[in-house]
């Protein structure tokens, strides 16, 4: 149980970190 709540803590702060980056170049490209 412990487990699985690391894993979906884990893949929630990698999609965060790819959100903030592909919003990051995005913004980078429009300037």
């Amino acid at each position: 149980m412990k487990r699985a709540f690391t894993v979906t803590i884990t893949a929630a702060v990698l999609m965060m970190i790819t959100a903030g980056t592909a919003s990051a170049s995005v913004l980078v490209h429009m300037t």
